[in-house]
Formats: structure tokens, sequence, C-alpha cells
């Protein structure tokens, strides 16, 4: 989530430059939006998955993430024998190189591109 929280602060920074114009309706609604999507942030980081559900999105094995949370190098967010572990805390295995840039990221900048 590096670039989402990239992008809240990129309309944090556009808000303090709508202040300095003197656009104090625009600057209150870039700073709403960054609030928002902080929230947004945080709330789907406090979603608990199953391990079928964190292997599908961090890439690794059930059997690799089940080991992780056994040996505490992630948190158990479940019950003993039911592990579980929150989106926050999910490892993500390193890109490949044509994979660095996703399609979120993409759209993030075209939508800085149209609003900068």
């Amino acid at each position: 989530m590096k670039s989402v929280d990239a992008l809240a602060e990129r309309w944090l920074s556009i808000a303090e430059a709508l202040d300095g114009a003197l656009d104090e309706r625009g600057a209150n609604l870039f700073r709403l939006h960054a609030a928002e999507l902080r929230e947004a942030i945080r709330e789907a980081g406090a979603e608990v998955l199953t391990l079928a559900q964190a292997a599908t999105e961090s890439g690794y094995s059930e059997s690799r993430l089940r080991h992780l949370v056994a040996g505490g190098a992630i948190p158990q967010a479940g019950e003993r024998g039911r592990p579980r572990i929150h989106r926050s805390d999910l490892p993500s295995k390193p890109l490949k190189v044509n994979e660095a840039t996703t399609d979120v990221e993409r759209e993030a900048d075209d939508i800085l591109r149209n609003i900068s």
C-alpha cells in the first residue's frame, strides 16, 4: 500500500498549495479525500484473512504462511489451530521487474497528472 499512502501524502501537498493560493474550499476537499483514503487503508489493513485468502493475495503458499505465523514472523490474528493474518501483516513477494508498476499505481499517476 506504499503507493496509496504516497497518494494521500500527495493530496495533502496539493491541499497545502491550494491554501497558499487562497483556495480554502479546494484545500479542504483534498484534505477530506486524503483522510478518507487513509481511513480506507486502515480498515483494509485490519481485515482478517484465512491462510487461503492470504496466500492468494501475497503470492506465498498457505504452507509457508502457516510456518511464518507459527514461527512468530507474522502475528497470529486467529485462534489456536485456526491461523489468520491481518491484511496489514501480509508479506509480499518481491516483484519481477516487469511487474514493478501496478495498475493501481498507473491509475493514480494518471489522476495526479490530470489534477496537477
